[in-house]
Formats: C-alpha cells, sequence, structure tokens
C-alpha cells in the first residue's frame, strides 16, 4: 500500500509527576505526489507490562543465585520424569562436568537411581502426585562411572498460576 511503519518506546512524565512508558506506533500512508495524506498514531500505556518484565527478571536471577550458591544438587523434572533443569552442584554430584549437563536434559529421573531403588521412587511419585507430602527419602543413586551412592531426596509438586501441576522439584544430598 506504499504506507511507512515506525516504532517507538519512550518514557515520559505525566502531569502529576508519575513515569511511564508508552509505546507509540505511528503509520504513515502518503498522497499525492508523495505527500503526507495521513498518519495514524497509536499510544499504548506498556508501564505495568515493563514493571512486571522487571519483576520477572528479578524473580529469575534470584532463583538462579539460590541455586547456584546451594551446595546441595537441584532438580527439576517434568510430571512424566523427564529432567528439565540441572543444577551445578547436582551434575557434580552424579559424576559428570557442569558442561555436560545439558546432555542428561530430557532423560528419565529413574536413569539417575539404581534399579534397588525404582520401587521406592515410584510409590514417592504416586504420593507427590495425589497431593501427600513425602519428607525425606532415601535412595541409591547411580554415578556417571555406574559407581552407587546413596542419596537424601526431598521433593515438592511445581505449580503453574493456575495450581496445576507442572514438575517436580527436588532437592538431593550425598549421605
Amino acid at each position: 500500500s506504499g504506507a511507512s511503519h515506525f516504532e517507538m518506546e519512550t518514557i515520559n512524565q505525566t502531569l502529576d509527576g508519575r513515569m511511564i512508558t508508552i509505546q507509540m506506533n505511528w503509520t504513515a500512508f502518503p498522497g499525492h505526489e508523495s505527500d503526507l495524506s495521513k498518519i495514524i498514531v497509536s499510544i499504548l500505556d506498556v508501564t505495568e507490562q515493563k514493571r512486571a518484565e522487571a519483576a520477572i527478571r528479578e524473580s529469575e536471577a534470584k532463583f538462579k543465585a539460590i541455586i547456584a550458591s546451594s551446595p546441595d544438587g537441584i532438580g527439576m523434572s517434568s510430571m512424566d520424569g523427564k529432567m528439565l533443569l540441572i543444577s551445578d552442584s547436582l551434575a557434580s554430584m552424579y559424576g559428570f562436568s557442569e558442561d555436560e549437563k545439558d546432555a542428561y536434559l530430557g532423560k528419565n529421573i529413574f536413569q539417575f537411581i539404581d534399579r534397588s531403588s525404582h520401587e521406592i521412587l515410584k510409590d514417592n511419585l504416586i504420593a507427590l502426585q495425589s497431593g501427600l507430602k513425602c519428607g525425606v527419602s532415601e535412595y541409591l543413586a547411580v554415578k556417571k562411572d555406574g559407581s552407587r551412592f546413596p542419596v537424601d531426596s526431598n521433593s515438592t509438586i511445581l505449580r503453574n498460576s493456575d495450581g496445576s501441576p507442572i514438575g517436580i522439584v527436588f532437592v538431593q544430598r550425598d549421605v
């Protein structure tokens, strides 16, 4: 159509002194002989969206700092048991490097636990999914090199804003 579009975001002060972020969208439509005949401007106050985005970034930074500073291994799996998050401490506990940990994402949690502890793990997962607290459980875990070691593990269900379960968060300690 020959229309040109321009978008920008600015911080402005309102008449009452508040600072707000606005998003402006300009669309210019040419008239005869390249003269502009119409400009449509839409202005949207995105202050709350920007605050929410900043709060999410801050929350993520806190989450990463907590995980990074914990001497215990922290992990998260999907509800069907696939690994979604592996802290550096958890990677180290299982004998693989921080660089290798991404290769273990998507693996089933049962791969990290000796068969002798599978029944306990299965029962605890069923209890968790039923809404029961399991407390700390001990499992025989399997390192990358195949060696076994005992771990204490404490788990909880992670829920989304609607209350629906979206994963299992666990903290493990080599005992």
